[in-house]
């Protein structure tokens, strides 16, 4: 009996609820399917008829959008914090989809590569367990072993607690047998023993213990304690505090023993000049042996800066292959840079369908930015299969996750109507999101709507507060409506010296309705000794800009003779002008001109 049908079984007995409140081991007792740690954390994401939904896409399989997403997030766990092989993370996801109704066939078991089909041997001890002779032995005669003082026994019978091979997960009896070979000299088991410390669940209480026995198995060359000493240099976490110095010495240590992540970090401190001198080559050859070591990080990195041709020559070809690599080991980032490439067409031909299924990939991962490129993909009128409703969703995703790109986008969509119904409240909910979190055309969105009272209460004083926060990270426009504010005593005491500062900012900047704003207050000397040679200065350069209102107040002073000479045919023809581009007050200033003459 396989494992999905194991589990349909005991879905049509009990239910999904049941499952979540049963243990799995017990409900798979009789059906000859053993229960690996991981498993149940599956059912629990997976049982909730709940995270049913409409499908993704047309190449999404037969799983809802949410469920891939959450599926991603659980196949990588599984594979990275349990040991699973990705084979056997696949069919224990496949298995409990199809139990629970998502696909039609159930998925072919995989086949075993050493007798532990569904085992929990975690990244580090993987290599080492699949050669060990202990491998052969049961618990029980590995327990035998460890009891009568055998140190290789201790220390697989605490890799065994660890990661739940052949017995119950138990992180106090891993810590006990792991500190009893160490401490008859086992050097795997030190270096073990200091990791387990630095990353398992009590992590961080006992620095000093785990640099003890890192340094212990450093002494004696292990590549493993050494990049674990060079990551507590780096943290400050050593007695001695953070040596960045030291850090770039163990890790190169290791990195020359072939530890990948030692070469990665190497590479990185050689560019950055942390703890080394800057050295862009030695950096790319560390880089490079990196990801000939298998680090995905490293071949990510490389395309980065094949892509941007940084410490290397520009080489989009080049970047699209490393990218390629970290992709075949799922690696969100490699993912996701393969997805803006193929969506910006940047070395490659423009695929948004390409670019979907590689952002979809990363968003596997819980990568809220993935998820919202992949919402601008379905949202792109450009390609023929765009879907506002689907982008909807991914926006939505991504901004209940945080993400304030995808808050504005969303907020858009709602005051755009695009995919949606119009809603002037729920798109204030969102750009008041994305500008909590600093976004500064959300910041302008939300003085906008306070001072017009769409979607919450009209209220200038905290529109001024919303446009000032914009307008100092540089939005132009925010920076012209605070301007209006000031200017005309709105939310904030009547300025006009604050009114001209703002205006002068935004006209610098190419903002017209400053510049004749600045025109104004020149002409009348408001805020500002009265000027009307800087008032023709910059109602000229407005009106050049087509400015309507320029162009007429241009008029006004051609007519008046306001640092010009009077000139009544020119004043009647920018008068015409103004009216064509759509000036309020320029046909009733015209008509009293003609009666003037």
């Amino acid at each position: 009996m396989t494992l999905c049908e194991a589990l349909r079984q005991i879905l049509d007995k009990y239910g999904p609820n049941a499952i979540k409140e049963r243990r799995l081991d017990e409900l798979l007792a009789g059906t000859g399917i053993s229960c690996a740690p991981g498993i149940m954390m599956v059912i629990r994401a997976f049982s909730d008829d709940g995270s049913r939904s409409e499908l993704f896409g047309p190449d999404s399989g037969e799983c809802g959008a949410d469920f891939i997403v959450s599926a991603g997030s659980v196949k990588r766990e599984l594979i990275r914090k349990h040991g699973f092989r990705r084979s056997d993370a696949d069919y224990v996801i496949d298995s409990v989809t199809f139990a629970l109704g998502y696909r039609d066939i159930p998925p072919d078991e995989p086949e075993s590569e050493d007798g532990e089909s569904l085992s929990t041997v975690s990244g580090a001890a993987r290599q080492a367990w699949e050669h060990a002779p202990e491998k052969t032995r049961s618990a029980e005669e590995c327990r035998e072993a460890a009891e009568n003082g055998d140190p290789d026994a201790q220390y697989w019978l605490g890799v065994r607690y660890r990661d739940g091979i052949g017995v119950s997960q138990n992180y106090r009896e891993a810590w006990t047998w792991l500190r009893r070979s160490a401490g008859q000299g086992d050097v795997c088991a030190a270096a073990d023993l200091g990791e387990f410390m630095l990353s398992g669940p009590d992590r961080g209480k006992a620095d000093d213990q785990a640099e003890k026995w890192l340094r212990l198995a450093a002494e004696k060359g292990n590549a493993r304690a050494e990049h674990g000493l060079a990551l507590m240099y780096a943290r400050g976490t050593c007695a001695g505090g953070t040596d960045l110095k030291k850090a770039f010495e163990f890790f190169l240590k290791a990195a020359e023993q072939g530890e990948p992540d030692s070469a990665f970090n190497a590479g990185l401190m050689y560019w950055q000049g942390i703890g080394v001198s800057c050295d862009r080559d030695m950096a790319v050859r560390w880089l490079r042996r990196a990801a000939e070591l298998g680090s995905a990080a490293a071949e990510t990195e490389l395309g980065s800066m094949y892509g941007a041709g940084k410490g290397v020559r520009q080489d989009r070809k080049e970047a699209l292959r490393h990218y390629l690599r970290a992709a075949e080991q799922d690696y969100a980032d490699a993912e996701y840079n393969l997805g803006c490439m193929y969506f910006e067409g940047a070395g490659v031909w423009r695929d948004c369908r390409k670019a979907m299924e590689w952002f979809r990939r990363a968003a596997w991962h819980e990568d809220a930015e993935a998820m919202y490129r992949l919402g601008l993909v379905w949202s792109d009128e450009d390609w023929e299969g765009h879907d506002y409703s689907r982008a909807e969703w991914c926006f939505r995703w991504a901004a209940e996750e945080g993400f304030r790109e995808a808050q504005y986008s969303l907020a858009e969509m709602y005051r755009d109507a695009r995919g949606v119904e119009r809603n002037d409240w729920e798109s204030a909910r969102w750009f008041q999101a994305a500008a909590e979190q600093g976004h500064a055309g959300a910041q302008f969105m939300m003085g906008s709507a306070c001072e017009s009272g769409e979607g919450v209460p009209e209220d200038c004083a905290k529109a001024a507060e919303w446009y000032l926060k914009a307008a100092e990270q540089g939005n132009v426009t925010a920076g012209y409506r605070l301007g209006c504010l000031y200017m005309k005593g709105k939310g904030v005491r009547q300025d006009y010296e604050e009114a001209l500062r703002w205006f002068e900012k935004a006209a610098a900047q190419g903002e017209v309705q400053s510049m004749k704003n600045l025109g104004w207050l020149y002409e009348e000397g408001k805020g500002v000794a009265q000027d009307f040679k800087k008032a023709l200065r910059w109602y000229r350069k407005a009106a050049s800009l087509g400015n309507a209102d320029a162009e007429s107040g241009l008029a006004g002073m051609c007519r008046d003779g306001k640092g010009t000479a009077k000139d009544l045919k020119k004043a009647a023809e920018l008068y015409r002008k103004a009216t064509e581009h759509g000036s309020r007050n320029a046909g009733s200033e015209s008509a009293g001109l003609s009666w003037e003459q």
